[in-house]
């Protein structure tokens, strides 16, 4: 009798393990949007207009624009591991990206990444309005850590998510650098 028990307890942890490990619904997320703003050639200039720009990783569909065409694309040597990067200058007025065409079908539990730069510690994160298909995404009211570094910041935003906008409203007190925009999803 103790061989049966040992047995059927067995085949039970078997079944477990087995139905366990094909009922997993941990799935990994996948990056289906990658967009470092390209890199530096010797021939580029080191600044561009976000229209004119034709160095972008993701290609058409997805598009690029700044309204009124105040953004550009700079490279500076001091950053030179972010080659080109998106530059909300000091002082400009109403300053926007948006990225469109993006196509996230299939895709849900989306997190949009990407890195910023101030050139005043004191600016909080959430002076940046974040737009996923014209709706405000909260982001948090964080300092950056050093001024003039990169750092990267992660950001649940809706599923179905195929626009996004980075907008710096009225006159910024400093310039924000954006790079590496990335959004990852489970398939």
């Amino acid at each position: 009798m103790k061989l049966k028990q040992l047995l059927i307890l067995t085949a039970l942890f078997v079944a477990a393990n087995v139905l366990g490990s094909t009922l997993n619904t941990d799935k990994k997320k996948q990056e289906f949007f990658n967009e470092s703003f390209g890199k530096f050639n010797e021939n580029d200039r080191k600044f561009a207009k976000v229209n004119k720009h034709k160095v972008y990783d993701m290609q058409a569909p997805v598009a690029y624009s700044s309204e009124g065409n105040k953004l550009s694309l700079e490279r500076v040597p001091r950053f030179p591991e972010n080659d080109f990067f998106i530059m909300f200058a000091k002082d400009a007025s109403d300053q926007s990206l948006l990225i469109s065409n993006i196509n996230s079908d299939g895709y849900k539990n989306l997190e949009l990444t990407f890195d910023f730069a101030v050139g005043d510690v004191t600016m909080l994160l959430n002076q940046l309005t974040l737009k996923c298909n014209g709706e405000v995404v909260e982001l948090e009211a964080i300092k950056a850590k050093n001024r003039d570094r990169f750092e990267s910041v992660s950001v649940v935003i809706p599923n179905g998510t195929n626009t996004i906008e980075f907008v710096i409203e009225g006159s910024a007190s400093t310039y924000f650098r954006l790079d590496n925009v990335r959004i990852v999803g489970e398939k």
